[in-house]
């Protein structure tokens, strides 16, 4: 319905969440005054700011109620689905704790001495292995 210096939209509670209706008027308050009621029904009232045209506002908030509509009963729908992926992925960053896990059971039989075990020469500093390799000069 439109008045003298906006529009008025009705709307039905059952067919429209609170959450998405103020969504959407979130999304109106750069371009237009924006005053909510609630009774049976939610009012919604946009007046434009200046130099927008009342109509092709009125167009746009019902796209946006509509798209935002759908958004809040997709999200609502998946909740569950999204709630295990987020303690999946919580869970999977805890340190381990199992002793039985395949990735650790080969740590369990290491003894200490083990990491001094170096046929390939890893540890030796660079310096030292292009230390033999010079000539010494002497004076």
């Amino acid at each position: 319905m439109k008045n003298n210096n906006g529009f008025v939209i009705e709307l039905d509670k059952e067919c429209y969440a609170g959450e998405a209706v103020i969504a959407t008027c979130c999304q109106f308050l750069a371009k237009s005054y924006v005053f909510l009621e609630q009774g049976d029904n939610i009012r919604v009232t946009l007046t434009p700011k200046n130099g927008i045209v009342v109509e092709n506002l009125s167009k746009e908030f019902k796209e946006e109620l509509l798209n935002n509509t759908l958004r809040y009963s997709i999200s609502r729908r998946n909740k569950d689905l999204r709630e295990y992926i987020v303690k999946a992925a919580l869970l999977g960053a805890q340190p381990r704790t199992d002793t039985d896990d395949l990735l650790f059971s080969g740590l369990q039989n290491s003894s200490a001495s083990d990491y001094k075990d170096d046929p390939l020469g890893i540890t030796i500093p660079w310096e030292e292995k292009k230390v033999k390799n010079k000539r010494r000069i002497v004076k």
